[in-house]
């Protein structure tokens, strides 16, 4: 099950199970900030974003000491993973 959500520009962004259950599981501080920060994302191309050398499709989304593992293929961000910056690439 994703969670989808639609921008004004047409981009949408849909989140995964694992990175919605991490949402809900955070302080809501951060929460607010990383959603704020991807939807920026989703509207901009701007951001803290680096593509994963060894992994074809995701890219990294830098949010203070948390990192959003994702996919753009230009017409939806897929969100894959939310995890502190220490945890995000165990198990990619």
């Amino acid at each position: 099950m994703f969670a989808i959500r639609y921008h004004s520009n047409m981009k949408m962004i849909r989140y995964s199970k694992q990175a919605m259950k991490t949402l809900a599981r955070m302080p809501i501080d951060d929460s607010r900030r990383i959603r704020a920060a991807i939807s920026k994302y989703a509207d901009t191309g701007v951001g803290d974003v680096v593509r994963l050398e060894g992994v074809t499709d995701l890219s990294r989304l830098r949010v203070g000491g948390w990192r959003v593992l994702f996919g753009d293929d230009g017409l939806v961000v897929a969100v894959e993973k939310i995890a502190p910056r220490g945890d995000i690439y165990k198990r990619i």
